[in-house]
């Protein structure tokens, strides 16, 4: 959503690139129609400054201020630091990553990293930072535009501590144009109090050029249904498999088709109480002649999982699949 803010500004400011941009995420937004205000701040010699709002069903879900000049290559130049150190992108594995609603950014955006997350295998490693390769999975290059998109569209670090979180303010400070190519990322997190954590991002292009730098502010969430942050597992759920035999339980679900909020309350109350792996997850089956609405389509119970936020349903591959539900019978 922040992007869509950008790309708007950069119809109505005079200076061709954005440098840097800030957004407030006000309430959770939705796959649809919305509408962008924007608004020249001002305009000097060398920048120009413009506000923008993103509006749904007449509520503001983001707010946003950017600064826009013209990204020049000459002058001094000076780095402490450098691009993750990673294996060729053809020699690492997928990242699956879950996404909200049915804005499903995991099958836009591809990652690659050199092993699977510890969150995913089911053991989180207490150190909340990553490093790995992305592109968007249609092939296309990045552009200056698309980097406040990429630079909050991986999960976050915070999982590695068992916990999840939902942003609150990002910051993106874009350095240079990127070069065609894969994305070398670093996402790090130092601090975590009081309900709340930073997480620092860093994009570097084919080139070994840094492109894009945020930081974020975002509010913790238990990633574990029923699951306190900082507290055990609850009975029933281990760190790498659902404890006792597996069983069907049919459960009352509404679906609120872009409605995220709604869903999540409805999911919640539906599957909060059943037993899922170390991520949250919790294998579900649309079954035919049912009455009433399914978001899926009837099939493999190994197809489609809830993500840990309840929002919406993550797509993976059998060979992806989270620990708990490894050969899970194919029926629904």
């Amino acid at each position: 959503m922040l992007a869509v803010c950008v790309r708007a500004l950069g119809l109505v400011l005079p200076f061709p690139d954005p440098v840097v941009v800030s957004g407030f995420f006000l309430r959770p937004g939705a796959a649809g129609p919305a509408t962008v205000r924007t608004s020249l701040v001002r305009s000097g010699r060398t920048t120009a400054f413009g506000e923008a709002a993103l509006e749904q069903g007449g509520k503001d879900v983001v707010r946003a201020t950017a600064a826009f000049a013209a990204l020049g290559s000459g002058g001094l130049v000076f780095t402490e630091g450098a691009p993750p150190d990673l294996p060729a992108p053809e020699d690492c594995v997928g990242v699956p990553v879950g996404s909200f609603g049915l804005a499903t950014i995991a099958e836009r955006i591809e990652f690659r990293s050199a092993a699977l997350p510890g969150w995913f295998r089911g053991s989180p490693t207490g150190r909340p930072s990553s490093e790995f390769w992305m592109r968007f999975a249609d092939g296309r290059d990045a552009d200056l535009w698309s980097l406040p998109l990429l630079v909050d569209s991986t999960a976050p670090s915070v999982l590695e501590l068992g916990a999840g979180s939902t942003t609150l303010q990002l910051t993106v400070h874009l350095r240079a144009r990127p070069a065609p190519g894969w994305l070398a990322c670093r996402a790090l997190t130092r601090f975590v109090s009081g309900g709340y954590h930073e997480e620092d991002f860093e994009v570097w292009d084919s080139a070994g050029t840094l492109v894009a730098q945020s930081r974020q502010l975002a509010m913790l969430r238990s990633a574990l249904p029923g699951w306190p942050l900082g507290g055990p597992l609850r009975a029933g759920v281990q760190a790498d498999r659902v404890a006792g035999a597996a069983a069907a339980q049919p459960v009352r679900l509404a679906v609120h088709p872009q409605r995220p909020r709604p869903q999540h309350r409805a999911a919640r109350r539906a599957l909060g109480g059943l037993a899922g792996d170390h991520g949250g997850h919790v294998a579900v089956a649309a079954v035919p002649g049912v009455a009433g609405r399914h978001d899926d389509q009837p099939g493999l119970v190994r197809r489609r999982v809830f993500n840990q936020y309840f929002f919406g349903t993550i797509r993976i591959e059998a060979d992806q699949m989270p620990p708990a539900f490894r050969g899970v019978s194919q029926g629904p």
